[in-house]
């Protein structure tokens, strides 16, 4: 509209005074419209504590509960989303169980306790459609009372949404806490994404019981979505080197895990286990393999399980730390195996299959030895406590001997503990985690051992201890064919909390073929191919020989594997001793 047309219209009104009177309406206008658009208690709370935060690092929306103004910060029971749930179910902000502002779900899982599923659900909408492009998890600390349910487990599932569209729908394993909180324990659930695009318009929270009667309250706190490189406010994490407290690495654990970092994703190292309850000489698996392949692996896999048999020719496990040096120094049986290579050093491994107790013997139906566990922690006082620090105290001696020549060591220990097949793993997880723990601040302080690289081989992820004490994690599998294993690949990696880790294959039957794994991106870091039967002999077909033979791993495969331009062997790896340290 042109000053013409107001000069038409409105003859005797000055522009000037006319710009004012249409100022003023615009004013009283959008006062009118902010006053009936006034945001809500829970909008409020919302924007408050549940903002995208611009930090790159830290990115994610949070929920905490701190500010009693803002009650549930927009959670919401919804019993149309439950399943196979019948019980009541009530939602509150709580600050007097715990003394900070909690979310508190109140349940009853009594009339249910015989379904292996029952899910109530709580729900959150959002303002404005989220982007759910660069998150890869929803993580929340989980506080329950075990004295309130007689047994079972809860697990949790996150859904985000898109309208009546799921763009997420991903199920926790079972929930496990190991902190105590007065008669609560504190479980950190971590739910994993992937890939995931479109954008979430609300969302869905579950705790779903598994045979439980449990009845009373369950609380949430720190509620968060995760980008990609979320990192947790405390402790951020480095990935050339975590886990070095004092005393400081020996230099080669540096340059062996700098190394490792290196090929990661690129290559695999290949590896073969060792036979520890006979002598090297009269079944030689390094031999068996350069036989076959006329190549030798990268890796050759130890195992302690003699350390309580003090006789000939085991002497305690020090004919195992014996080899282990050999190998390190490039030889096998007193012979240099690149006679024409100097500088080759062959990577040490070391699992514990931990023989203690009156019987002597690890399986749990074979040993009535347990971890110690009282009140929620280690019982320090108890028999089996000391007999554990006397077995740690003969492991840090042979480990010493390695220390002494600065060879750094890949150790697996308590490995396969979820299966429950070992007596370390017999007693659940909780307990597990704090032997692990102890375990680790006992060699790494106590003990000084520095020359140690930490495997962690759990296989579950309720029993995954502090991270700061692993560095590597491990996946067992005897599988019934040669593929990549790109399923269990990303179980592993999921297993950590933020993902953070290499995957080694720590135990394998058949040996993935490599094409696979690169066309499936599961490159794990390296693969443990296990020793043959006790007397078995070259060529054997035996399906407990899994080398030798054609049963397990043909020839045409053996030799696909350790030829292949994406598997390492001894004569490819460069002089560990040299490599940097920065």
């Amino acid at each position: 509209m042109t000053d013409t047309v107001f000069h038409v219209i409105l003859p005797k009104m000055r522009r000037k005074k006319f710009y004012q009177i249409i100022l003023m309406f615009l004013l009283v206008f959008i006062t009118l419209f902010a006053c009936t658009n006034k945001k809500t208690p829970a909008e409020d709370a919302f924007l408050a504590s549940a903002v995208i935060d611009e930090d790159p690092v830290n990115s994610g929306y949070t929920w905490n509960f701190d500010n009693p103004s803002e009650g549930t910060a927009g959670w919401k029971v919804v019993p149309d989303e439950f399943w196979a749930y019948s019980g009541t179910a009530q939602l509150s902000r709580d600050d007097t169980v715990f003394g900070k502002g909690m979310l508190r779900f109140d349940v009853d899982f009594t009339a249910d306790s015989g379904k292996d599923w029952s899910e109530p659900k709580i729900k959150f909408i959002f303002k404005e459609p989220v982007d759910m492009g660069g998150l890869v998890n929803f993580s929340f600390d989980f506080y329950y009372n075990p004295n309130f349910s007689t047994g079972g487990h809860f697990k949790s599932k996150i859904i985000a949404l898109n309208g009546n569209s799921t763009l997420v729908d991903s199920v926790s394993g079972a929930i496990s806490g190991r902190d105590e909180t007065g008669e609560y324990l504190k479980a950190p659930v971590t739910l994993s994404i992937r890939n995931t695009k479109g954008k979430m318009d609300s969302m869905l929270l579950s705790i779903a019981g598994y045979l439980t009667d449990y009845k009373g309250s369950v609380f949430f706190d720190n509620l968060r979505w995760e980008s990609r490189n979320y990192v947790p406010p405390v402790a951020k994490f480095v990935f050339n080197m975590p886990n070095l407290p004092p005393p400081d690495p020996l230099p080669n654990k540096i340059r062996l895990f700098n190394y490792l970092t290196d090929i990661y994703g690129k290559y695999i190292l290949s590896g073969q286990m060792d036979t520890s309850w006979t002598m090297n000489d009269k079944m030689d698996m390094i031999a068996r393999v350069f036989t076959d392949t006329g190549k030798y692996p990268a890796i050759k896999g130890f195992d302690l399980i003699q350390l309580s048999d003090n006789n000939a020719p085991f002497f305690g496990g020090r004919q195992q730390i014996d080899e282990a040096i050999e190998w390190w120094e490039g030889k096998n049986n007193g012979i240099s195996l690149l006679p024409g290579k100097q500088d080759v050093r062959g990577i040490v491994t070391f699992c514990w299959h931990w023989r203690t107790g009156s019987t002597d013997d690890f399986y749990s139906d074979k040993t009535a030895f347990r971890i110690p566990w009282k009140d929620g922690k280690l019982d320090a006082e108890s028999e089996n406590f000391k007999t554990i620090v006397d077995d740690l105290d003969k492991v840090a001696l042979r480990l010493t001997a390695l220390k002494e020549k600065d060879i750094p060591v890949l150790w697996r220990p308590l490995h396969e503990a979820s299966g429950g097949w070992f007596w370390w793993g017999a007693s659940g997880p909780a307990p597990y985690i704090a032997l692990w723990e102890f375990m680790h601040e006992y060699l790494t302080n106590a003990k000084q051992l520095n020359n140690l690289i930490w495997v962690w081989n759990g296989e579950n992820a309720a029993w995954f201890p502090d991270p700061k004490t692993i560095d590597i994690v491990g996946s067992d599998l005897y599988s019934s064919s040669h593929s990549s294993q790109k399923r269990s690949f990303e179980n592993t990696l999921a297993m950590v909390p933020l993902r953070d880790r290499m995957a080694a294959l720590s135990e394998n039957g058949k040996i993935p073929d490599p094409d696979e794994c690169i066309k499936d991106k599961a490159m794990w870091l390296w693969f443990m191919t296990w020793n043959d039967r006790y007397n078995s002999f070259q060529g054997e077909n035996h399906k407990e020989n899994f080398w030798t033979g054609e049963l397990v791993n043909n020839q045409e495969h053996k030799m696909k594997v350790y030829h292949h331009t994406a598997v390492i062997t001894l004569d490819e790896l460069p002089d560990i001793t040299t490599y940097r340290l920065k």
